[in-house]
C-alpha cells in the first residue's frame, strides 16, 4: 500500500489552512503524474485562489516575500507499506 506523509520544513500559516494545502497536494498528486510539477502546482493554484502562487519540484530555488500567515514549505514523502 501507498502511503503519503508531509513533511512541513518552515511555515507561518494556520494548521486548519497546512492541512488543506497538504490535502491538494496529495489529491494533485493522485490526480497527475508525478514527473508533471506544472500540472500539480496549477491544481493546487486553482484550488486555492489565483492569487496564490503554488512551485512544486523536487530541486529549485525561489525568493519570494509572502503575506504573513501565507507561508508553507513542505515535501510530500511516498513510502510503502505492508
Amino acid at each position: 500500500m501507498l502511503e503519503r506523509r508531509a513533511v512541513v520544513r518552515e511555515t507561518d500559516m494556520p494548521e486548519l489552512m497546512q492541512s488543506h494545502a497538504m490535502e491538494l497536494a496529495y489529491q494533485a498528486l493522485d490526480s497527475h503524474e508525478a514527473s508533471d510539477r506544472q500540472s500539480i502546482a496549477h491544481y493546487i493554484k486553482q484550488k486555492f485562489d489565483e492569487a496564490w502562487d503554488c512551485v512544486a519540484g523536487n530541486v529549485f530555488g525561489s525568493c519570494i516575500t509572502p503575506l504573513c500567515g501565507s507561508y508553507v514549505l513542505f515535501r510530500v514523502e511516498i513510502c510503502w507499506s505492508f
